[in-house]
């Protein structure tokens, strides 16, 4: 063999190495792509559950309540514990009864009589407040302020024997819805008598009780005031509205008949 085919053979053997090598290489490449590839869907399997994994909740077991639920969905909150009720507040009946006594050293005898009425406790607590005294200057101070008072002599020692007469129940009851201040009339001897004792006071709403204006006297009053605006609105014109408007269409119709003539005259001085 010469020296030309002496070197196209080692030329030849070089070339056939080199694919070898190439092609061993591209198929590793290839292994090691697919291997990652693999890697990179098991970590993503892993990582993210399935859609039927995240749309089924779990079961709440039997023991645990069951929430409300809102448009379909399970909402799962805290549980916080019932709150205590507030404290009622404190009223008369719930006073000790060294307190319900002098509390009562200020009122007049027919208001303690209705306190005593009113609960078992406040009676028992009030049986030997009232005296022969308290009920003799109660009855003074209605004749000093004009109202009736009885016939006969009522019997001062207790307040069963006290409230006995049929007239003094009656006035013990009347005070409490304010009865007298309702019944007297206006210009009654009452009344004067009663703004007299009470510093001359003007007006004739004036309570026997307090001295001041009478709360059931005034919702009295408000109450017809409503009462009469009704009636008028149902019944129509009142008289005087009728006469007024006679008034006006009197002194209408021949004003306008005037107007009419002097149009009348002004046509036909102009054409």
């Amino acid at each position: 063999m010469t020296e030309s085919d002496l070197k196209q053979q080692d030329t030849f053997e070089q070339t056939s190495s080199m694919e070898n090598t190439t092609m061993t290489s591209a198929e590793g490449g290839n292994a090691d792509t697919d291997a990652a590839a693999e890697l990179d869907k098991q970590s993503q399997s892993q990582a993210q559950p399935t859609s039927a994994e995240c749309s089924r909740p779990e079961a709440p077991s039997e023991s645990e309540p069951v929430p409300p639920t809102s448009r379909g969905m399970v909402i799962f909150g805290p549980s916080f514990p019932d709150l205590p009720a507030p404290p009622r507040p404190a009223s008369l009946f719930s006073l000790p009864a060294d307190v319900v006594c002098s509390i009562a050293g200020h009122l007049e005898y027919p208001d303690v009589v209705s306190l005593q009425q009113s609960d078992d406790g406040l009676a028992e607590a009030l049986a030997t407040h009232s005296n022969s005294s308290d009920r003799s200057s109660w009855i003074e101070s209605r004749v000093h302020l004009g109202l009736p008072v009885p016939t006969g002599q009522p019997d001062f020692k207790t307040d069963a024997a006290f409230l006995s007469n049929r007239k003094l129940r009656g006035f013990v009851a009347a005070r409490a819805d304010h009865g007298e201040c309702l019944s007297q009339d206006d210009r009654s001897v009452a009344r004067s008598l009663a703004r007299m004792r009470h510093g001359n006071r003007k007006g004739t709403n004036l309570c026997f009780i307090t001295g001041g204006p009478c709360v059931a006297v005034l919702e009295r009053r408000h109450r017809l005031h409503v009462l009469n605006r009704r009636r008028q609105r149902g019944a129509g014109p009142t008289v005087v509205d009728k006469v007024w408007w006679g008034v006006r269409l009197c002194v209408a119709v021949p004003l306008c008949l005037v107007l009419l003539w002097v149009a009348y005259q002004i046509h036909m001085l102009l054409f």
